[in-house]
């Protein structure tokens, strides 16, 4: 299985697992303190132009979680009584692109992506993944080799940085 991309995609796992299961968190091999705490979901609407000229607009999700230490973990059963409360508050929360953002001790806030889980007896842990910046403009070009839109314009105004 691949990550875990939107709010309805997380929530249908976890309806999946059992209940009592306690739902781990993990980045870069290090678990998240069990006392872990789901601060916040909200989407966000992005209007934006990137460095090739070219505008776009999406929806992106968040969700915020808090690193706290704990004996348990919060059950599949809370999260998935959580997810689709929230999904039913907030308009285009349940499809959009679903990112997290965490601090490993509550310092530096970073973006994650959900990967792949991974299910042991009692458990589900989901590793949080580093998400870094992207140049679309650069994406663009590699994806269409004769496309020179990014770092050898053709056009002064279609370039990159």
């Amino acid at each position: 299985m691949t990550g875990l991309t939107s709010a309805n995609e997380l929530t249908s796992y976890l309806k999946g697992r059992n209940a009592s299961d306690q739902v781990l968190f993990e980045v870069e091999g290090d678990q998240v303190g069990r006392g872990y705490h789901l601060t916040e979901l909200r989407v966000a609407k992005i209007n934006s132009i990137d460095c090739g000229g070219v505008a776009d607009a999406w929806d992106e999700a968040q969700v915020q979680v808090l690193d706290a230490p704990g004996q348990e973990a919060m059950s599949a059963g809370k999260m998935t009584a959580i997810l689709p409360r929230s999904v039913a508050e907030i308009d285009g929360l349940a499809d959009a692109p679903l990112n997290v953002e965490f601090s490993p001790g509550n310092q530096g806030l970073g973006r994650y992506q959900f990967g792949a889980p991974r299910e042991a007896e009692g458990f589900v842990t989901i590793p949080l993944m580093p998400m870094g910046p992207e140049c679309k403009a650069m994406t663009r070009a590699f994806a269409k080799p004769a496309a020179r839109e990014c770092c050898a314009p053709a056009k002064a105004e279609a370039r990159c940085c």
